[in-house]
């Protein structure tokens, strides 16, 4: 084979990947903070669940916090980037859970409430799941 045939054969391989290459989003510096969070029941207890997507852009910890019934429960993501926090001896009833997390500043922003009713099952049971982008 030639070098001329192997130019050819090069430039048509490579063809496509410069056209795929040339429409392909420019990466952005900016990430907006995403979190998703849920509620969970069992009999008389309440989790709520917290999970950064995409973290605040600075250093750890991540503070989330969670209140509901008069009670207000707050989780620190250091190294990990989701965790929960429970409500015991809840009582039986409709009831909200509101939540808030740190965004890139620094500061709490609300990411939502869920409803939801008590008692629960006697197993682990998910009510509700909500996503946020805070930034």
């Amino acid at each position: 084979m030639d070098g001329q045939r192997v130019r050819r054969a090069a430039i048509a391989l490579a063809a496509p990947l410069v056209v795929l290459t040339s429409m392909a989003p420019a990466a952005s510096a900016d990430i907006e903070t995403t979190v998703s969070w849920s509620v969970f029941t069992k009999e008389d207890s309440v989790q709520v669940r917290f999970n950064y997507h995409e973290p605040p852009d600075r250093d750890s910890p991540y503070t989330c916090v969670a209140s509901m019934v008069g009670a207000t429960r707050s989780l620190d993501m250091n190294t990990v980037t989701y965790g929960a926090v429970e409500f015991t001896n809840v009582s039986e009833g409709t009831h909200t859970v509101g939540a808030t997390c740190e965004n890139s500043d620094g500061s709490q922003q609300s990411v939502g409430r869920i409803l939801f009713h008590l008692p629960g099952p006697d197993h682990w049971h998910l009510a509700r799941t909500q996503h946020a982008v805070i930034d």
